[in-house]
Protein backbone atom coordinates (compact mmCIF):
# COMPACT_ATOMS: atom_id res chain seq x y z
CA UNK A 1 0.00 0.00 0.00
CA UNK A 2 1.27 3.33 -1.49
CA UNK A 3 1.67 6.26 1.47
CA UNK A 4 -0.82 8.46 -0.49
CA UNK A 5 -3.21 5.53 -0.07
CA UNK A 6 -2.18 5.21 3.69
CA UNK A 7 -3.07 8.99 3.97
CA UNK A 8 -6.22 8.70 2.30
CA UNK A 9 -7.68 5.83 4.51
CA UNK A 10 -6.30 7.73 7.45
CA UNK A 11 -7.75 11.07 6.86
CA UNK A 12 -10.68 9.26 5.61
CA UNK A 13 -11.28 7.65 8.83
CA UNK A 14 -10.94 10.71 10.77
CA UNK A 15 -13.53 12.85 8.69
CA UNK A 16 -15.93 10.19 8.89
CA UNK A 17 -15.61 10.25 12.96
CA UNK A 18 -15.17 13.65 13.12
CA UNK A 19 -18.26 13.98 11.03
CA UNK A 20 -20.36 11.45 13.14
CA UNK A 21 -19.20 13.14 16.65
CA UNK A 22 -20.45 16.81 14.94
CA UNK A 23 -23.94 14.81 14.25
CA UNK A 24 -23.66 13.06 18.02
CA UNK A 25 -22.31 16.63 19.35
CA UNK A 26 -23.54 19.24 18.26
CA UNK A 27 -23.36 21.72 21.10
CA UNK A 28 -19.56 20.72 21.08
CA UNK A 29 -19.09 20.98 17.65
CA UNK A 30 -20.00 24.34 17.97
CA UNK A 31 -18.12 26.01 20.94
CA UNK A 32 -14.94 24.23 18.60
CA UNK A 33 -16.26 26.48 15.84
CA UNK A 34 -16.45 29.25 17.65
CA UNK A 35 -13.20 28.69 19.32
CA UNK A 36 -11.70 28.44 15.87
CA UNK A 37 -13.24 31.41 14.56
CA UNK A 38 -12.16 33.76 17.74
CA UNK A 39 -8.39 32.32 16.24
CA UNK A 40 -9.38 33.15 12.66
CA UNK A 41 -10.32 36.81 13.84
CA UNK A 42 -7.21 37.12 16.31
CA UNK A 43 -4.88 35.67 13.18
CA UNK A 44 -6.85 38.15 10.67
CA UNK A 45 -6.62 41.42 12.83
CA UNK A 46 -3.24 40.89 13.86
CA UNK A 47 -2.30 40.19 9.74
CA UNK A 48 -4.38 43.30 8.74
CA UNK A 49 -2.31 45.32 11.83
CA UNK A 50 0.89 44.35 10.46
CA UNK A 51 -0.40 44.99 6.88
CA UNK A 52 -1.08 48.76 7.86
CA UNK A 53 2.04 49.20 9.72
CA UNK A 54 3.86 47.87 6.63
CA UNK A 55 2.27 49.21 3.60
CA UNK A 56 1.28 52.60 5.08
CA UNK A 57 2.18 54.57 2.07
CA UNK A 58 0.44 52.51 -0.27
CA UNK A 59 -2.88 52.01 2.17
CA UNK A 60 -3.02 55.93 2.06
CA UNK A 61 -2.66 56.25 -2.09
CA UNK A 62 -5.78 53.86 -2.38
CA UNK A 63 -7.88 55.10 0.25
CA UNK A 64 -8.00 52.32 2.65
CA UNK A 65 -5.93 52.72 4.95
CA UNK A 66 -8.48 53.53 7.66
CA UNK A 67 -11.20 50.73 6.38
CA UNK A 68 -8.08 48.19 7.52
CA UNK A 69 -7.69 49.67 10.40
CA UNK A 70 -11.13 49.02 11.64
CA UNK A 71 -11.28 45.87 10.06
CA UNK A 72 -7.73 45.13 12.34
CA UNK A 73 -9.70 46.58 15.75
CA UNK A 74 -13.01 44.71 14.95
CA UNK A 75 -11.49 41.49 14.79
CA UNK A 76 -8.84 42.03 17.85
CA UNK A 77 -12.30 43.35 19.67
CA UNK A 78 -14.49 40.45 18.91
CA UNK A 79 -11.90 37.26 19.17
CA UNK A 80 -10.98 39.32 22.63
CA UNK A 81 -15.19 39.44 23.61
CA UNK A 82 -15.19 36.00 22.73
CA UNK A 83 -11.57 34.58 24.35
CA UNK A 84 -13.48 36.93 27.51
CA UNK A 85 -17.17 35.45 27.35
CA UNK A 86 -17.11 31.50 25.69
CA UNK A 87 -20.71 31.61 26.35
CA UNK A 88 -21.46 34.79 24.78
CA UNK A 89 -19.50 33.38 21.88
CA UNK A 90 -21.39 30.49 20.75
CA UNK A 91 -24.57 31.86 21.26
CA UNK A 92 -23.69 35.38 19.30
CA UNK A 93 -21.33 33.70 16.53
CA UNK A 94 -24.33 32.89 14.56
CA UNK A 95 -24.84 36.70 14.46
CA UNK A 96 -21.15 37.77 14.37
CA UNK A 97 -21.05 35.47 11.35
CA UNK A 98 -23.78 36.80 9.36
CA UNK A 99 -22.65 40.69 10.55
CA UNK A 100 -19.32 39.52 8.87
CA UNK A 101 -20.68 37.67 5.86
CA UNK A 102 -22.76 40.79 5.43
CA UNK A 103 -20.11 42.93 5.74
CA UNK A 104 -18.45 41.26 3.00
CA UNK A 105 -21.07 40.45 0.81
CA UNK A 106 -21.84 44.03 0.97
CA UNK A 107 -17.95 44.88 -0.31
CA UNK A 108 -18.09 42.45 -2.99
CA UNK A 109 -21.77 43.94 -3.93
CA UNK A 110 -20.14 47.23 -3.93
CA UNK A 111 -17.02 46.14 -6.13
CA UNK A 112 -19.45 44.32 -8.76
CA UNK A 113 -21.27 47.44 -9.52
CA UNK A 114 -18.00 49.94 -9.50
CA UNK A 115 -16.19 46.83 -11.97
CA UNK A 116 -16.34 46.64 -15.61
CA UNK A 117 -14.72 43.65 -16.16
CA UNK A 118 -15.86 40.91 -18.25
CA UNK A 119 -17.08 38.85 -15.34
CA UNK A 120 -19.08 42.10 -13.99
CA UNK A 121 -23.38 39.67 -14.04
CA UNK A 122 -21.78 37.08 -12.69
CA UNK A 123 -19.58 39.50 -9.68
CA UNK A 124 -22.71 40.84 -9.02
CA UNK A 125 -25.38 37.71 -9.03
CA UNK A 126 -22.79 35.99 -6.60
CA UNK A 127 -22.39 39.16 -4.57
CA UNK A 128 -26.15 39.10 -4.41
CA UNK A 129 -26.10 35.65 -3.30
CA UNK A 130 -24.34 36.13 -0.56
CA UNK A 131 -25.60 38.91 0.75
CA UNK A 132 -29.28 37.03 0.80
CA UNK A 133 -27.73 33.85 2.65
CA UNK A 134 -26.23 36.81 5.25
CA UNK A 135 -29.15 38.38 5.73
CA UNK A 136 -30.92 34.67 6.08
CA UNK A 137 -28.50 34.44 9.24
CA UNK A 138 -28.66 37.33 10.91
CA UNK A 139 -32.83 36.77 10.79
CA UNK A 140 -32.35 32.88 11.83
CA UNK A 141 -28.91 32.77 13.66
CA UNK A 142 -30.34 29.70 15.70
CA UNK A 143 -31.29 27.86 12.23
CA UNK A 144 -28.29 28.90 11.01
CA UNK A 145 -25.89 27.35 13.59
CA UNK A 146 -27.89 23.84 13.43
CA UNK A 147 -27.49 24.00 9.82
CA UNK A 148 -23.48 24.52 10.06
CA UNK A 149 -23.06 21.53 12.15
CA UNK A 150 -25.70 19.21 10.37
CA UNK A 151 -23.48 20.24 6.90
CA UNK A 152 -20.20 20.71 8.24
CA UNK A 153 -20.66 16.93 9.67
CA UNK A 154 -22.06 15.77 6.45
CA UNK A 155 -19.23 17.47 4.61
CA UNK A 156 -16.70 15.44 7.03
CA UNK A 157 -18.86 11.85 6.77
CA UNK A 158 -19.28 12.33 2.40
CA UNK A 159 -15.51 13.76 2.30
CA UNK A 160 -14.41 10.76 4.24
CA UNK A 161 -16.43 8.04 2.13
CA UNK A 162 -15.29 9.51 -0.53
CA UNK A 163 -11.36 9.15 0.36
CA UNK A 164 -11.85 5.76 1.51
CA UNK A 165 -12.93 5.12 -2.10
CA UNK A 166 -10.76 7.10 -3.62
CA UNK A 167 -7.92 4.95 -1.40
CA UNK A 168 -8.79 1.43 -2.52
CA UNK A 169 -9.80 1.90 -6.18
CA UNK A 170 -6.84 3.77 -6.68
CA UNK A 171 -4.98 1.26 -8.79
CA UNK A 172 -7.76 1.41 -10.99
CA UNK A 173 -7.39 4.80 -11.84
CA UNK A 174 -5.48 5.74 -14.80
CA UNK A 175 -4.35 9.61 -13.91
CA UNK A 176 -5.46 10.17 -10.26
CA UNK A 177 -5.23 14.01 -8.96
CA UNK A 178 -2.60 13.92 -6.33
Amino acid sequence: MSKTSFSSIFQGIIFIILGIIAFMYPNTSLLLLTTIFQLVLLILGIAKLLKVFLYKSKLRESNSFYVEIFEAVVFLVISAIFYLNPNLSLISFSLVLGIWCFYNSLLSFIRALRSSTSTYWLNLILSLFSLIASIIILLHPYIALFALTTLIAIYLISSGIDMLIYAYSKDNVKNPIQ
